[in-house]
């Protein structure tokens, strides 16, 4: 009675091959070149509490917020050398945000195009080939204003093959130079702690696809209570971004989806003999799929 399973077992094996465990493999990702255009989705949601005292003053608030946005943007100007596209042009479709008390932020960009070109130190744009509005070139600065053009995802991959289930070490230069897109933050470099990890690893059709996870720990020194304006942090404040990111590992091919998870725990002193307490969680997806010039 156990001999047709035996067969239909024997034969599954035969018609589909097992992967070996100890396979490791080189991990490359697409990379992006002048003429690209993608789709991209970002939606995401944030919740927490900011709990702080100064003298007979006391706060208590739980914060929420939230993100939907989509956009087709094509890269005009990519030098072989850059680490991102010089000048972009953005498509915006839809672009719906509310801010940490849950109310709704309008936007001044939905169905514009937007063209943004980075110089060394500074970042212009066209809004429907016109200069931008003040309000518009409020929200384009908030988005790109400051943003380092050290490090992209290409950064993040090991320097050798490995095998599903290894980690390894992101270079912790590489992380602390992009910090200036973080603005008020400081961080103990050697207690921070930058890994990443091959999850899973298949080939089909010839092309190498899976994921991979990238773990990011500031351990942080100095936290911003507004513009131009840090407390230092007590030890053990902390922020960790986790990225789960399924892709093709061989480069042959763009496109990805990311789930992304950020949490930022705080102590802090403040005058007067005040404190300051934040605990916030940021999750979201963002996906990147090829799309065609219109």
């Amino acid at each position: 009675m156990f001999r047709p399973l035996r067969s239909a077992l024997l034969l599954l094996a035969v018609a589909v091959p097992a992967q070996a465990a100890d396979d490791a493999y080189t991990l490359k990702l697409y990379k992006e070149k002048e003429g690209d255009v993608v789709k991209v989705t970002k939606v995401s949601k944030a919740e927490g509490t900011v709990m702080a005292v100064v003298g007979a003053e006391k706060v208590n608030e739980k914060q929420k917020g939230s993100e939907d946005v989509a956009y087709t943007e094509e890269f005009l100007t990519w030098p072989a050398d850059a680490k991102r596209a010089t000048k972009f042009r953005r498509v915006y479709e839809k672009v719906d945000k509310t801010n940490e008390k849950g109310e709704e932020v309008k936007s001044t960009l939905v169905g514009k195009t937007v063209v943004v070109e980075r110089a060394k130190d500074k970042t212009t744009y066209t809004v429907d080939d016109k200069p931008p509005t003040a309000e518009q070139l409020k929200e384009l600065d908030a988005e790109f204003a400051g943003k380092s053009d050290t490090m992209n995802k290409h950064d993040l991959m090991p320097d050798k093959a490995v095998k599903v289930g290894d980690t390894w070490a992101i270079d912790k230069k590489t992380v602390v130079a992009a910090m200036g897109e973080m603005k008020g933050f400081g961080l103990d470099a050697e207690k921070s702690k930058f890994t990443g990890k091959l999850v899973k690893a298949a080939k089909k059709d010839g092309v190498l696809t899976g994921t991979i996870e990238i773990s990011l720990k500031f351990a942080l020194t100095d936290f911003p209570l507004g513009e131009n304006m840090a407390v230092p942090a007590e030890a053990g404040s902390e922020m960790t971004i986790l990225a789960v990111i399924d892709c093709c590992l061989d480069g042959s091919t763009a496109g990805e989806k990311s789930t992304l998870t950020m949490k930022v725990a705080v102590k802090a002193k403040l005058p007067m003999d005040g404190s300051l307490e934040v605990n916030t969680t940021t999750t979201g997806t963002e996906t990147e799929v090829p799309a065609k010039k219109k």
